[in-house]
């Protein structure tokens, strides 16, 4: 449940930041955490209503603040 605002991403890989604007998680949207997969630590966000899952390897990348 924990909510907040993308801040900025960690790092500058062009691949990732395609993959993020995609998605819509750039800096300044609200993020929310709805659940987190134990297995592989995955975790399933909502950005502007749209649910998506993000792998770890990402979701370490994405900087976010209350």
């Amino acid at each position: 449940g924990f909510s907040g605002v993308i801040l900025a991403v960690k790092d500058d890989d062009s691949s990732l930041l395609k993959y993020l604007h995609k998605i819509g998680a750039t800096p300044g949207k609200r993020i929310r955490l709805l659940s987190k997969e134990a297995y592989d630590e995955s975790v399933v966000v909502e950005i502007d209503g749209t649910r998506t899952s993000v792998s770890k390897i990402v979701s370490e990348n994405v900087l976010v603040g209350i």
